[in-house]
C-alpha cells in the first residue's frame, strides 16, 4: 500500500542517468567483512549496509557488488554507495575501464578499506541511461503519510522516504520501484 500511495500522490516525471564511476567488487560470496558495511549472519550470508537498507541487504551471493563515486565523493552521509545490481546489469555498467589513478588521494583513502575486502577490482564509467522514470518525495507527500517505501527486491522491508528522495518507477501498474536518496540522485540524475 506504502507504494501505491506514492503514485497516488506524486507526479511521474523523466529523467536521465548520466555517468557515473563505478568500481565492481567482486562476487558477494566473495567479499570479505568490512564493520559496518560487509558482514556475516548466523545463518553463513553476506549482509551489505547499503543506502536503502543501512540495516543490511541480503544478495544472492553469486551477485556482483559495485561501488559508485557520486558527484566526486566516495562517501555520502558517511555512508559507501554499495549494491549488487541485477547481474544482467553488470556487463553494462562495467563495460567501460575506468583508470583509478585519476582519482584523488582522498578519494583512494575513503576507498580503500572496501577495496581491501573486494576480491576482483573493476573500475569502470557507467553509461547514462535516459527514459528513466521518477516520482519526487514532496514535504506535502510526506505530511501526507508517505514516509515509506517497499524496494523492488525488498518487499517485505519498509525502506524510509525523506523529502527530495526520489522513487524510480520499474512496474507503474504494479506500483514497482526504489528509494535514490535525494543527494545520490542528485549526483546521477538530471531531469529531461
Amino acid at each position: 500500500m506504502a507504494n501505491q500511495k506514492i503514485f497516488e500522490l506524486g507526479t511521474v516525471v523523466e529523467a536521465r542517468k548520466i555517468e557515473v564511476i563505478t568500481i565492481g567488487l567482486g562476487k558477494v560470496k566473495d567479499l570479505r567483512e568490512l564493520k559496518g558495511v560487509i558482514w556475516h549472519n548466523e545463518h553463513g550470508e553476506t549482509v551489505i549496509s547499503t543506502k536503502e537498507a543501512p540495516q543490511g541487504c541480503i544478495y544472492d551471493g553469486d551477485r556482483t557488488v559495485v561501488v559508485r563515486v557520486i558527484d566526486g565523493k566516495v562517501l555520502i552521509d558517511g555512508k559507501y554507495d554499495v549494491y549488487a545490481p541485477d547481474e544482467s546489469q553488470i556487463g553494462k555498467l562495467l563495460r567501460t575501464p575506468y583508470d583509478m589513478s585519476k582519482l584523488s588521494n582522498e578519494q583512494m583513502a575513503e576507498l580503500k578499506p572496501l577495496l581491501d575486502v573486494a576480491s576482483d577490482i573493476r573500475p569502470a564509467i557507467a553509461p547514462g541511461e535516459s527514459g528513466r522514470r521518477v516520482i519526487v518525495i514532496t514535504a506535502e507527500m510526506i505530511a501526507m503519510g508517505v514516509n515509506e517505501c517497499y524496494n523492488e527486491w525488498d518487499p517485505s522491508t519498509p525502506c524510509t522516504l525523506e523529502e527530495g528522495d526520489v522513487f524510480l518507477v520499474s512496474n507503474e501498474r504494479e506500483f514497482k520501484g526504489y528509494r535514490i536518496g535525494r543527494k545520490e540522485f542528485a549526483g546521477t540524475h538530471k531531469f529531461e
